[in-house]
């Protein structure tokens, strides 16, 4: 008769040859804590401490997917704020991507109108936004691109007046096309009441 392979050897022998877990990605404590601290992004002298490794630090902290939403949002836009390449190019990967979450896109398409709006190219990377699947990052862009007076901003945001359909959107397409066209009459958006008249009410008697 043979014998069957022990079957905890076979388990121990399949363990051994899984890959090693990634090991957890080490951060400044400090950088965590100026991150999560304050109400809004912390000031730009709270982070002298990294001193060179500034951009870095930011980045593998957007990057870690075990670190907190908060602090993964506030890394973000401080690395755009910073206003090097480093943030730029952050940016542009996040924006449009369904692998980031709809919060971390939105919080790169809030940074670049935030910061960057003066750069040339800005409002091309604003407009990519403008296609993305989740309506909050597409209302945020339009908010965004409005903070921005250049042709293609405002191209970009006829552009999408003549395709959106979600209500939220419309609405700041309006008030954008307001801002840039004080005056301007415009019909509003969404489910409007009806207004009562007596030509339109029923008499119900008893």
């Amino acid at each position: 008769m043979r014998r069957s392979f022990p079957i905890f050897l076979l388990a121990a022998l399949t363990v051994a040859a899984l890959p090693a877990p990634a090991p957890a990605a080490e951060h400044d404590e400090r950088l965590l804590l100026a991150l999560a601290a304050y109400h809004e992004d912390p000031p730009a002298e709270a982070l002298d401490f990294l001193g060179a490794s500034r951009e870095a630090a930011l980045e593998a902290v957007a990057r870690d997917e075990s670190q907190m939403r908060l602090r993964r949002i506030r890394a973000i836009s401080v690395l755009v704020r910073e206003d090097g390449e480093a943030g730029r190019r952050l940016a542009a990967e996040v924006i449009g991507d369904a692998r980031w979450s709809w919060r971390l896109r939105i919080a790169a398409t809030r940074a670049l109108g935030n910061y960057q709006q003066h750069r040339e190219g800005t409002a091309a990377l604003l407009r990519r936004a403008t296609f993305d699947a989740d309506p909050g990052v597409r209302e945020t862009a339009v908010r965004q691109l409005t903070l921005i007076d250049s042709p293609e901003a405002r191209l970009a945001l006829e552009e999408l007046r003549g395709r959106e359909r979600h209500v939220a959107v419309r609405v700041a397409l309006r008030d954008a096309l307001l801002k840039a066209n004080p005056g301007a009459t415009l019909p509003r958006e969404g489910r409007q009441a009806r207004e009562l008249t007596p030509a339109t009410v029923k008499e119900v008697t008893p």
